[in-house]
């Protein structure tokens, strides 16, 4: 619901449910980007900063947030396997930067949540992602031995499909 009721990376969600083999390896990394970057976010929270200065400083800092974790998810990479890091390449920056990690990072931190709901809502933004990747993926391959109009193959019948499933899922 996360990604479908705020409408984000959908675009990036087509991309990786081409192939059944891309879902969990990008969805993994979005939930801990999400887990780990909502634990920085939520931490800089307690920063001695005046609220005015805070306020035009917030996105910004939540993107240092995203990036550090982004950093130190390479490093660790970078040394623990080079051919893990080469084979996982293509994932790691788009769902670091993923529209889903921010928006979550964002909610955390303006939502003064707990350590445990804070948590509790990265985990689950991440399990949502991964289940609306999935129902994508199976949409699309269902979509595709359909006798669609010419007009309608491919992307309009994809967008419409996901917009029919946000409206049953958000209500």
């Amino acid at each position: 619901n996360v990604v479908f009721y705020r409408g984000l990376g959908i675009g990036r969600l087509l991309k990786i449910t081409e192939t059944k083999s891309s879902i969990l390896p990008y969805s993994i990394f979005v939930t801990g980007t999400m887990i780990f970057s909502s634990f920085f976010a939520w931490g800089a929270g307690f920063l001695p900063i005046p609220i005015t200065l805070w306020r035009a400083l917030e996105p910004l800092i939540y993107l240092l947030c995203v990036l550090a974790v982004l950093g130190i998810f390479v490093i660790i990479w970078k040394n623990n396997s080079k051919t893990k890091h080469l084979k996982f390449r293509g994932v790691v920056i788009p769902a670091a930067i993923n529209y889903t990690v921010l928006g979550t990072v964002l909610l955390v931190a303006c939502s003064y949540y707990s350590w445990v709901k804070f948590l509790g809502l990265a985990f689950g933004s991440g399990i949502g992602f991964t289940l609306a990747a999935i129902l994508v993926y199976y949409g699309k391959k269902h979509l595709e031995q359909l006798d669609i109009p010419e007009a309608f193959r491919g992307l309009p019948s994809q967008l419409i499909y996901i917009g029919i499933l946000s409206l049953a899922i958000y209500g």
